[in-house]
């Protein structure tokens, strides 16, 4: 994108020398804008531009590039505001930036507002609107055997997916680049009985090759009794599956979200009912052996840092949701606990960790907006405003590229994949899905920089559900 308009700015240059003063145009209804070039002569140049664009019922993007590609001609700082919104803050738009792009929800009608401050004399902006542009790699019509997936985790070394199926208390293999399921292991629950199990969370352990997925246990059984949940592990060389079901002093555990810590093989996960909601597990795979803190919120997800060696729980009560830091190894001392802004009453949904900065990415749909949150210092550090699906539903997900520090949210009923450019705090893009498209579980092949999104919505209400591989963009 950045090639295309930088090949239009020396002829535009000229067309737009615009001081302190305020240019008024109107361009005919279309589905574009731009690419518009402005420059900046004098003090301070401010400009505003009235569109019209002919239908916004997609998602459109805004790039605005700062001077030329050599870092010469940018202004020195800078907001743009769409329709009274401020869009692009001098926080982020500055000489700092070659290119900003942001994700905007434009109207059939639309005011744009643009302020330049200082740099050389001739410094410029290009600024152009477009549809975001769908980037889905495969057609999941043809999948079969899928049920309800839900979870996913990527082996970063053979660009395999596992997703988790709690409709077939199953794991099924996919092979990103072929988009392809490889393989299926079943009756991770111990039995043959389908749904009983309810497998949801899931992990990856590198070190082992292993595959750590949960079963919450939650269909009833004929006699009315909801069986104990479990813990499958998957043996990804030689194909074995053995299950453990999660009953002891502490009587049943039905857990729901996993994490494993490659330095120990130790994971760690939350639980659903009662008092065991407000508990984090720690357990060993080898021996298992386990260890059990109690808390005085319900814990919600649970993620791991690798290079830190420490697994984080998301927690909520009547107050705000909070965030929960324990030590990865034996005894798994609980190290912080971590205050939000977020509103009491709300939760969040789920969680990551960019393993490159340390700071984790929490989803709240309650507040429509995920949380930055620097795990070092033990402090909120951003609030960023994404669209959400039914707040009143559970069902988002969130994964972490940390080498190219983008997160990538999905939320339940709403049929696109957010995308956040974490060193701008920006919402970059909105890929669309197919129409009907319920997306429940997300992670990231960071060499490819591709999603791979689960969703239960796009085949039929009574069939299987879909698994979508997505082209991210790259900041």
């Amino acid at each position: 994108m950045a090639a295309r308009f930088s090949s239009r700015v020396a002829i535009a240059v000229g067309l737009f020398v615009l001081l302190a003063c305020v240019f008024d145009g109107a361009a005919q209804a279309q589905s574009t804008f731009g690419p518009e070039t402005y420059v900046r002569e004098g003090r301070k140049t401010r400009v505003t531009r009235t569109f019209g664009l002919g239908s916004t019922s997609v998602p459109f993007t805004l790039t605005l590039i700062n001077g030329n590609a050599d870092g010469s001609l940018r202004f020195r700082k800078g907001t743009l505001s769409l329709n009274g919104e401020v869009i692009l803050s001098t926080g982020v738009l500055n000489r700092k930036f070659a290119s900003l792009t942001v994700a905007i929800h434009p109207g059939p009608q639309n005011d744009l507002k643009l302020t330049m401050k200082g740099g050389d004399p001739g410094s410029f902006v290009t600024v152009a609107i477009e549809p975001t542009a769908g980037t889905v790699l495969n057609d999941p019509s043809s999948q079969e055997a899928v049920g309800f997936p839900g979870g996913v985790v990527v082996d970063q070394t053979r660009h395999r997916a596992y997703i988790s199926d709690r409709h077939y208390d199953s794991v099924f293999e996919f092979d990103i680049a072929s988009a392809t399921i490889t393989r299926r292991f079943a009756g991770l629950d111990g039995d043959s009985t389908l749904g009983n199990g309810a497998t949801t969370g899931i992990a990856f352990n590198p070190s082992t090759r292993t595959i750590v997925a949960v079963n919450q246990g939650m269909a009833l059984s004929p006699g009315g009794v909801a069986p104990p949940g479990s813990l499958a592990l998957i043996g990804l060389d030689g194909g074995s599956v053995t299950t453990e079901v999660l009953i002891g002093s502490q009587g049943e555990t039905h857990p729901y979200f996993v994490a494993v810590n490659p330095a120990n093989n130790t994971v760690a996960f939350n639980a659903l009912y009662s008092q065991n909601s407000r508990r984090a597990y720690f357990m060993n795979v080898a021996s298992g052996a386990m260890r059990i803190r109690d808390e005085s919120v319900v814990l919600t997800g649970v993620a791991i840092n690798p290079v830190t060696n420490r697994f984080v729980f998301a927690g909520a009560d009547d107050a705000s949701p909070v965030l929960i830091v324990y030590d990865g190894l034996s005894p798994f001392r609980r190290v912080r606990k971590i205050a939000s802004t977020a509103r009491a009453g709300t939760t969040f949904d789920r969680l990551a960790i960019n393993t490159a900065t340390n700071i984790a990415v929490a989803v709240n749909q309650g507040e429509r907006a995920v949380f930055l949150f620097d795990l070092a210092d033990g402090a909120e550090i951003a609030r960023i405003p994404i669209l959400v699906g039914n707040v009143l539903e559970p069902g988002a997900d969130v994964a972490v590229n940390p080498e190219t520090n983008t997160a990538v949210v999905t939320s339940r009923y709403l049929d696109r994949v957010t995308v956040i450019d974490l060193a701008t705090k920006l919402v970059t893009a909105e890929i669309p899905l197919p129409v009907g498209a319920r997306p429940l579980g997300v992670d990231i092949d960071r060499e490819s920089n591709r999603a791979v999104v689960t969703e239960n919505g796009f085949s039929s209400s009574i069939r299987n559900g879909s698994i979508f591989v997505v082209q991210l963009p790259r900041p």
